[in-house]
């Protein structure tokens, strides 16, 4: 370790200042990733938990800033205290911007309801938690940069810190440049999965409805919730067939809005039962068109799946999509 040599321009407190700065920040960053680490391990399995291994990296240049710089200034200390800074506001930063445009882009595609609400929530805290740390990686660079030139005045470090923001400038240009070509695939491709799972989803309601009316005897349903749970979560019968997902019975999923417009009732319908119904129809609109999907879709109890791409509802009359 360098020597303390005497400097009466630069009083020794302020070097001290800077000094604890850096080791606070190196120590709270190091408790940090220790435990991320422990949470990383405790929340995966035997399998994944060894991943932690990619986080060991961090820790040892926070536990290194602290060795070296654990009986005072030492240039080795300061100096890989600005690089890990400089390096991991960097990467931080980065991936700030990145998260702070997922969640514009969730913001734009998609409402928020239900879980997609706490996901973005989440994703919304995370983006605070990364820009939060990455300014502590930047004020322990200050914090250093200002101790190594209170102790070594003669060493002028402020022409090496043009290179950081060239760094900086690079990653953020990258990332804007890499998103700007990634949301418009990103798009097309929500739309296309939107798209199959609506008529993956026309097909599993039609599929519910035969055999709702072959095991009741009681004609087509009335309702997408009759083929769906009871409140209680369990097959009710008739009345709560429990043969589509609750999110399906709800009329909404994955972006597709489902109105089921029931036929003329039965003439006889089944003792103990909901009065069933001689036929129905089926449409998927999107929420948002051209956003969540850019067809709108029909079916009835012939089981033919009908798209239109115009921005109304489809129709019997409408082209018949590939089975």
């Amino acid at each position: 370790m360098e020597s303390l040599p005497a400097n009466p321009t630069n009083p020794p407190e302020m070097n001290l200042r800077w000094m604890r700065g850096v080791r606070n920040i190196a120590a709270i960053d190091a408790l940090l990733v220790t435990g991320l680490i422990a949470g990383f391990i405790a929340m995966n399995d035997r399998e994944e938990a060894p991943l932690a291994i990619i986080f060991l990296p961090f820790l040892a240049l926070y536990a290194g800033i602290l060795w070296c710089l654990r009986a005072g200034p030492s240039r080795r200390g300061l100096r890989l205290a600005m690089l890990t800074g400089v390096a991991v506001a960097v990467l931080l930063s980065a991936i700030t911007l990145f998260v702070l445009v997922i969640v514009i882009f969730v913001l734009i595609m998609e409402p928020l309801e239900g879980e997609k609400a706490k996901t973005l929530a989440i994703l919304t805290g995370l983006s605070a938690g990364f820009a939060l740390l990455a300014w502590m990686q930047w004020a322990m660079y200050q914090n250093a940069k200002k101790a190594h030139e209170t102790q070594w005045p003669e060493i002028k470090l402020a022409h090496r810190t043009r290179w950081i923001w060239a760094l900086f400038a690079v990653v953020c240009t990258g990332t804007l440049f890499v998103l700007a070509v990634a949301v418009p695939g990103l798009l097309r491709s929500r739309i296309a999965a939107n798209e199959a799972s609506a008529v993956g989803s026309l097909r599993s309601i039609r599929t519910a409805a035969e055999n709702y009316r072959k095991e009741y005897q009681n004609g087509f349903p009335r309702d997408l919730k009759t083929l769906g749970q009871a409140p209680g979560g369990t097959a009710d019968g008739c009345r709560a067939a429990d043969l589509i997902t609750g999110a399906l019975a709800s009329g909404k999923k994955n972006g597709y809005i489902y109105v089921y417009t029931p036929g003329p009732a039965l003439k006889e319908p089944v003792a103990g039962c909901p009065p069933g119904v001689e036929s129905y129809t089926v449409g998927a609109r999107p929420r948002e068109m051209s956003k969540s999907g850019q067809r709108n879709f029909f079916v009835d109890e012939s089981g033919v799946i009908r798209a239109t791409t115009q921005d109304r509802a489809a129709t019997k009359e409408d082209r018949r999509i590939d089975q």
